[in-house]
């Protein structure tokens, strides 16, 4: 196992080796996934000694996206259909990860699950 480093406020799912992150802290990854979380295109996945503190504190780390919980609690205030049609506009493709965490704090929908793993795959 090696250590790498997630940076959000949010939960990074890998179900291809079932394997987790839930918020900012170090994790050991597996070792054959190391170059592809480091890959990963949030950029939320680092080396240990790349990250200060002081980038560590900030809320909802996300490349430069305006995260709006107020926004993301509406939209997935929808149906499944309405969060399917949201995302497929590729609005929220920064921020997959938040919406991924603020449905499993709420209802926990397989098919909005599945559209942000849809998205993630484009």
């Amino acid at each position: 196992m090696t250590e790498l480093r997630w940076t959000r406020n949010s939960t990074f799912h890998d179900g291809a080796r079932n394997f987790r992150a839930r918020g900012p802290g170090v994790y050991d990854v597996p070792e054959e996934a190391v170059e592809e979380y480091l890959d990963h295109r949030s950029g939320a996945w680092e080396r240990p000694e790349e990250t200060s503190d002081e980038e560590q504190s900030s809320d909802f780390p996300n490349d430069g996206a305006d995260v709006d919980e107020d926004e993301l609690a509406e939209l997935l205030d929808g149906t499944i259909g309405e969060v399917e049609n949201a995302l497929e506009t590729g609005e929220y493709d920064d921020i997959l990860d938040e919406v991924e965490t603020l449905e499993e704090d709420g209802e926990g929908r397989k098919g909005v699950f599945s559209a942000i793993d849809e998205r993630r795959e484009e």
